[in-house]
C-alpha cells in the first residue's frame, strides 16, 4: 500500500479475514495523514473480492497468498489491468563445510522458525555438508529445544500459534505422511493447543514428500546431508518454486557457482532466506509470484509512462 500510495494511486485494501487488524489500522493512519487521498478497505467474503478483482476499473490489482487463488485471478481480472502476486516457497539453505558453523546454525534456526514460520521466505530445507552434518544436527537440536512456544504477545516467547486450527491439522498431516514414508523426528512436533506445536526438525524426508515440495507455512525445517555442491545445487532446486535461497561458504567459487545456478529471485550469503529491506526488489519467480516488490521497483509498476511528441 505504501508505495502504491507514494506513486499517487487510489488505493482500496481487502485485509484477509483471519489478520484484518493490521490492515485496517493501515488504512487508519494513512487516511489521517493524507486526508485528501482515496484510501480505503473493506472486509467482505472472497466471493465478493473476486468480483471486485474483476472491474474493470481498476489500473492494478495486487494479491498475497496462496498460489492457487494468485493464479486464478489471472484469468478473473480484466484485459489491461495490471496484476502483482506474491505466494510462497520451500526455501532452501546451503552450508558448506568452509561455512562460519556458529553463524549458519543462528540464522537456520532464526529463518526456520520466526513467526512459527509463516513467513512465505521462511527457511524450510536445510542442505548441510556430509563432513559436517552431524555436528551441526545436534546442536541445532540442542537450539530448538530451547525455543519457548506459547502467547506470542509475551517478550519470551520465540513461537507462537499458527493463525488457524486447519493449518495446524494440515502441517501435522503432511508430518505423518512425511514419517510414513520414512522421514524421522530429531526432535518437536508435539501438538500443544489448538494452534500451537513445538517447532520440528526432520531428517530423511523423500524429496516427494509434500514438506519436501510444499511451502509448509508453519515451523518445520527439514534437514538433509549432501556430499558436493552440485547434490546440493540440484536437491534445491528440486522444487517448482523460486523465491528466495542462501548458501553459507568462505570460498568465493562455492559462491559464486551457488548464486549463479540456485533458481531463485534473490540469493542471500551468509545470511539467512528470509531476509528482506523495503528498498532492495523483493519476488517470487515463476509459480512464486508476478511483478517485483521493494519501494522503487513498486512504484515503478504502479505508474505509467506517457511519451508526448510535439513538433
Amino acid at each position: 500500500m505504501g508505495p502504491a500510495v507514494a506513486a499517487g494511486c487510489p488505493v482500496f485494501l481487502k485485509p484477509a479475514p483471519e489478520t484484518p487488524l493490521s490492515g485496517l489500522k493501515l488504512i487508519e493512519l494513512l487516511r489521517t495523514a493524507l486526508p485528501d487521498d482515496p484510501i480505503d478497505g473493506a472486509l467482505f467474503s472472497n466471493e465478493v473480492a473476486e468480483g471486485l478483482a474483476a472491474d474493470p476499473r481498476w489500473a492494478g490489482v495486487t494479491f498475497i497468498g496462496s498460489s492457487n487463488v494468485g493464479w486464478h485471478l489471472r484469468q478473473v481480472v480484466s484485459p489491461g489491468v495490471r496484476l502483482f502476486l506474491e505466494h510462497g516457497g520451500s526455501a532452501p539453505m546451503i552450508v558448506m563445510p568452509s561455512a562460519n558453523m556458529e553463524r549458519a546454525l543462528a540464522a537456520a534456526l532464526k529463518h526456520a522458525f520466526y513467526h512459527s514460520g509463516q513467513v512465505c521466505i521462511s527457511l524450510q530445507r536445510l542442505f548441510v555438508h556430509v563432513d559436517v552434518e552431524s555436528d551441526f544436527r545436534q546442536k541445532l537440536i540442542h537450539e530448538i529445544e530451547k525455543l519457548k512456544v506459547g502467547d506470542a504477545r509475551l517478550e519470551e516467547t520465540d513461537c507462537g500459534p499458527l493463525i488457524r486450527s486447519r493449518d495446524l491439522e494440515r502441517v501435522q498431516s503432511w508430518l505423518a505422511e512425511a514419517v510414513a514414508s520414512g522421514a524421522r523426528v530429531l526432535t518437536g512436533g508435539e501438538r500443544l493447543g489448538r494452534r500451537l506445536m513445538r517447532p520440528v526438525l526432520m531428517d530423511h524426508v523423500p524429496i516427494a514428500a509434500k514438506l519436501f515440495q510444499e511451502e509448509v507455512f508453519g515451523p518445520v525445517l527439514v534437514m538433509q546431508s549432501f556430499v558436493d555442491l552440485d547434490e546440493a545445487i540440484a536437491l534445491a532446486n528440486s522444487t517448482r518454486w523460486s523465491f528466495q535461497a542462501a548458501v553459507f561458504s568462505q570460498r568465493e567459487d562455492e559462491i559464486e557457482r551457488a548464486t549463479r545456478e540456485l533458481r531463485a529471485a534473490a540469493v542471500t550469503v551468509n545470511e539467512g532466506p528470509a531476509f528482506r529491506v523495503d528498498w532492495t526488489p523483493f519476488r517470487g519467480a515463476g509459480p512464486s509470484g508476478l511483478g517485483t516488490g521493494g519501494v522503487p521497483f513498486a512504484v515503478r509498476d504502479f505508474t505509467s509512462r506517457k511519451l508526448v511528441v510535439r513538433a
